[in-house]
């Protein structure tokens, strides 16, 4: 199983694609700070050195609730039963 910091920043931008998340709806579901988000987004491939531990994993717990998987490097898969929920 993969660690919080193994996720690269293209698997949360194609979870967040794949899921049809705004960066502004993505902020309202996890509380994140939308200039965070945007920051880690712009950041390729690794995450900015600023970005937590904490928030990868928060992101990362997000998109798992909403049957996103992160399988390996670069590479997801989508639970399409799975709802996205209103508030994590």
């Amino acid at each position: 199983m993969m660690q919080s910091r193994d996720i690269t920043v293209f698997q949360l931008r194609a979870a967040r694609a794949g899921l049809g998340l705004s960066i502004s709806e993505l902020h309202h579901k996890t509380n994140i700070a939308r200039a965070t988000l945007s920051k880690i987004e712009q950041q390729m491939p690794n995450f900015p050195p600023t970005c937590s531990i904490k928030t990868i994993f928060q992101l990362r717990k997000f998109f798992e609730s909403c049957g996103v998987s992160f399988e390996s490097p670069n590479k997801i898969a989508f639970d399409v039963d799975k709802n996205i929920p209103d508030i994590f």
